[in-house]
């Protein structure tokens, strides 16, 4: 029930990855310190290609510390901010409670700016898709909360009735320390420790031999590279383009 799942998103190519397991959270932090990283993906899930590889890497920037709150009330609200998500945040959605991230926002692991080949790739690649371009970073907590709430213990009277409504929120996810953020200076080359968690990512699309055909499930081939198939039109329409009809 935990599985990564999500339908289309408004913002494919720049997803926030804060409901990965830590494992594949772990996975991706140590391909990111051996260089750019190369994933298979469908706009529904990622995958980090451990043996694929790319001959760059990537160089921090430090930035001024920001704040930011994404606020999800919807399931399409939800795929649009994160499009890779476990199932239960589905679930609370469905329960009419509201989900809400704070994000503290310190800096970014970027790579060249490049269009990414299918000849740049070495190693074991069979079905990568893209490369993370650039990575950002910092601390986040992921909280739920009942969206018709009126406030914590609140106790409401209409029609001689007596309604209480409990507005408690509840922590699903964090990852790094605000306190920590706060340590962030200007020239840094790294986060500060407690302060480099992955917030989002943003994926450049491999382009590839037009012969080639290595889009799977959920993507069609545009113009030499794999995207994910645009949910407003009819499939067989992104298919014909793909194949140049």
């Amino acid at each position: 029930a935990d599985q990564t799942t999500a339908h289309a998103a408004q913002s494919a190519t720049h997803p926030l990855i804060l409901e990965w397991p830590a494992a594949d959270r772990a996975a991706l932090e140590s391909q990111r310190a051996g260089g750019v990283v190369v994933v298979r993906y469908s706009g529904r899930e990622m995958e980090v290609m451990r043996g694929c590889r790319v001959a760059a890497t990537y160089h921090y920037v430090a930035l001024t510390p920001k704040e930011d709150d994404v606020v999800m009330r919807s399931g399409a609200e939800l795929a649009a901010a994160m499009p890779i998500h476990a199932a239960r945040l589905d679930a609370r959605i469905e329960q009419k409670q509201k989900l809400e991230v704070a994000m503290t926002i310190v800096g970014m692991y970027e790579s060249e700016a490049r269009a990414w080949r299918a000849a740049d790739l070495t190693g074991d690649c069979a079905g990568a898709t893209h490369v993370i371009a650039a990575l950002t970073v910092g601390a986040f907590e992921l909280s739920a909360s009942a969206e018709t709430a009126a406030g914590a213990g609140a106790t409401m009277l209409g029609a001689g009735v007596e309604v209480h409504r409990d507005a408690s929120k509840e922590v699903l996810d964090r990852d790094g320390k605000k306190d920590a953020c706060a340590k962030a200076s200007a020239g840094a080359v790294a986060p500060p420790y407690e302060c480099g968690a992955l917030l989002r990512v943003e994926v450049a699309a491999i382009v590839f031999p037009a012969s080639a055909a290595p889009c799977g499930p959920g993507l069609v081939q545009k113009g030499g590279a794999c995207q994910a198939v645009d949910p407003g039109r009819p499939p067989l329409l992104d298919v014909l383009q793909g194949s140049g009809h």
